[in-house]
């Protein structure tokens, strides 16, 4: 009740965790959403601003290009009238000139020149300077002229400096003859631009002209503020002639408003939604609350589908069929589309090698798959190139259709295989181990507990005899007596836990198959491991090796037993395999688990061989004819009983330098244990 209680809670933790997650990714949509709006609102805007002004700009260019269409007009027909004069033409010529600058006011003058000459201009008294000006002088202008001649056809020059003073637009067109008069409209060019609506009072928009000539491909601002042609303005090109274009150029007095103007509208949309987001997601969390039980059953089923599904219809044609069974036929997987034939998928995967039992006698091999499949009688197996082993269960249904599971049984066939070859080779080595070594040992320590008590022996007796009671001899005598009591106490320590080895080789069998049965005890981890090495340490110094022994104060439940069985193996296999340096044994308490490490600088264990150690009868080098012996039971012992301590044994090791073995055991007993009172495991 407590765990389904427990469940429950970790459940609708996980729910509000969700809830505030979906809360948090609405409100960062709504923050996205009302930042893209803005945006794109804002660029609507711009959009909008930009138009605005560049349909302003267009009506300037326009009608600046009308006005100089009709000031060419006027040139032309004051140079045809003129024409049909005879005789002396100052007065005719003063009259037009007056007309015509009366009702345009951006005419600062009218000039006639005689070849090239300017003779006449009206008015006289502010552009006398005017007079005798030889227009040859003038290469710019007398080009357009010498153009406009050539053409039969007014023009406009300029923007220019004029004799008068200032800058204006000079509309020229030509009388007959070889070297025709030429009659000029001089435009003030801030009239001029101010006549076709370039104003620069306004305060709608700041506004700037600028020419540019293609031929001397330079740009030169003529009016208004030079700075609004780094604001990005819109443009619009009025064009003079051939090769001048004069830009009008626009930009909002204040430059151009980047923020959207319904930014407020936007915010108050966006809020509404995030809280309507807000009620939908507190609603979906009610309905997963409510259907959660179901949602989780069903979940679980589907989950559980681990096998490859198929459906052929009536027609023997493919229906459907799951990824896990074309991740199964994966050489014939495009191969399962629906309405592809039975026949046709496993003649063409025969073809490409699907089907290993088919080689050699394909033809032979299909027929007898195609009888299987139109009449299931029971499960058969089948090998597929990848070494895989799938067993198929097919049946029909009351609508003749087939309805087929493709089941992966690989890994019951390579534990058939592994345990037919593992119980033979157990059987061989446990006959051998139990004649082998416990006779000998049984007799080894037999003349051990005669050591124990030296003391009762009758050769120790007459010696003692013989010593009497002389000082210091007595005293060696009884010191020497109780340091082979001592080592024969250790020797029979060692011994009979060599037994204990011996027995737990011999219960192999059991421990192989999980039915390993665990006394707990309260375990003192470092005093245990104190001792173990005190043990060793003989081994080790025979071996000119360094025993280090790091023990923490640490008290586990475990089987001390077992406990022992562990750690002699690692222990003495390190001082066994190492030749020169040190074997380290350290035990770190973790706070709920403690770590065990026992190092040495030994020939270390290449890296394909790593997990071999671990198996059964499995060493490091695993020729026949290896240096060290052993029976290659003990890594595989020592994990099996690890994991049944709830623990984990890991091994890591650098070839040629040396290997370190890590236990992590639990300081609780495994809840499926039996923690056996100490009393109680004494009196067994």
């Amino acid at each position: 009740m407590t765990t389904t209680r427990q469940t429950a809670d970790e459940v609708r933790r996980h729910q509000r965790r969700a809830y505030f997650f979906v809360c948090g990714v609405i409100v960062v949509i709504g923050l996205v959403a009302a930042f893209v709006l803005e945006r794109v609102t804002a660029s609507y805007w711009l959009a909008d601003q930009r138009k605005s002004h560049q349909l302003t700009a267009d009506g300037i260019q326009s009608r600046a290009e009308a006005r100089l269409q009709a000031y060419q007009s006027m040139a032309q027909n004051l140079a045809i009238f003129m024409g049909y004069e005879r005789g002396p033409q100052g007065a005719q010529f003063s009259s037009l000139a007056g007309v015509l600058s009366r009702d345009n006011p951006s005419i600062i003058n009218i000039a006639l020149a005689e070849d090239f000459i300017i003779t006449r201009v009206y008015p006289l008294g502010p552009n006398r300077a005017a007079l005798g000006l030889d227009l040859r002088t003038r290469p710019s202008q007398i080009a357009d002229i010498r153009k406009m001649i050539a053409a039969d056809m007014p023009i406009v020059s300029g923007p220019v400096d004029l004799v008068q003073g200032g800058s204006g637009l000079i509309v020229r067109a030509a009388g007959a003859g070889r070297t025709p008069n030429v009659y000029a409209l001089v435009l003030d060019l801030d009239a001029f631009f101010a006549e076709v609506g370039f104003d620069l009072t306004q305060t709608s928009f700041s506004a700037a002209l600028r020419e540019i000539s293609a031929r001397e491909s330079v740009t030169k601002t003529l009016l208004g503020n030079p700075d609004i042609w780094s604001g990005d303005p819109v443009v619009a090109n009025i064009r003079i002639n051939d090769e001048r274009v004069v830009q009008v150029g626009l930009v909002p007095v204040n430059s151009w408003s980047v923020q959207s103007p319904y930014r407020l509208g936007i915010l108050i949309v966006i809020s509404t939604l995030v809280l309507i987001g807000f009620g939908g997601a507190n609603y979906a969390r009610h309905l997963i609350q409510e259907r959660a039980n179901a949602r989780r059953q069903l979940v679980a089923a589907i989950e559980s589908i681990e096998d490859g599904f198929v459906v052929y219809d009536s027609d023997d044609r493919l229906l459907l069929c799951n990824e896990k069974y074309r991740s199964y036929y994966r050489e014939s997987a495009d191969l399962f589309v629906p309405g592809a034939t039975f026949e046709s998928i496993i003649r063409r995967g025969v073809a490409r090698g699907q089907y290993v039992e088919a080689a050699g006698r394909e033809e032979e091999w299909i027929q007898e798959r195609l009888a299987d499949h139109a009449d299931p009688k029971g499960a058969v197996e089948q090998q597929l190139p990848n070494g895989k082993w799938l067993r198929i269960a097919e049946s029909k249904t009351a609508d003749g259709y087939t309805v087929g599971l493709r089941i992966d049984v690989s890994e019951l066939k390579s534990a058939l295989h592994k345990a037919e070859e593992a119980a033979v080779a157990k059987t061989d080595f446990l006959n051998n181990v139990s004649h082998e070594l416990r006779t000998p040992l049984s007799i080894v320590l037999g003349y051990v507990a005669f050591l124990k008590n030296v003391t009762i022996l009758p050769r120790f007796k007459d010696l003692s005899d013989a010593v009497g009671d002389t000082q210091p001899a007595r005293e060696k005598l009884d010191a020497f007596a109780a340091e082979i009591a001592k080592q024969a106490e250790r020797t029979d320590r060692s011994g009979r836990h060599l037994m204990g080895l011996i027995n737990s080789i011999l219960d192999w069998a059991t421990i192989s198959v999980g039915q390993v049965e665990l006394e707990y005890t309260d375990v003192d981890l470092g005093a245990m491991l104190k001792n173990l090495t005190e043990e060793l340490s003989v081994s080790a110094k025979e071996k000119g090796l360094n025993l280090i022994s790091m023990p923490t104060d640490c008290v586990i439940q475990a089987d001390e037993l077992r406990m022992r069985q562990i750690f002699i193996n690692l222990i003495a296999n390190a001082i066994k395999f190492t030749e020169k340096g040190h074997v380290r044994v350290e035990a770190v308490d973790q706070g709920e688990t403690v770590l065990i490490v026992v190092e040495d600088t030994g020939p270390g264990i290449p890296q394909d061989r790593l997990s071999a150690i671990f198996e059964r009868f499995g060493q490091a080098d695993g020729s026949t004819k290896r240096k060290y012996g052993g029976a290659g039971l003990g890594l595989a012992i020592c994990k099996s009983l690890v994991e049944h301590h709830g623990g984990v044994i890991t091994v890591e090791s650098v070839f040629g330098e040396g290997s370190k073995f890590l236990v992590i055991l639990p300081k609780e007993a495994a809840p499926a244990q039996v923690q056996v009172p100490p009393a109680q495991r004494d009196a067994a």
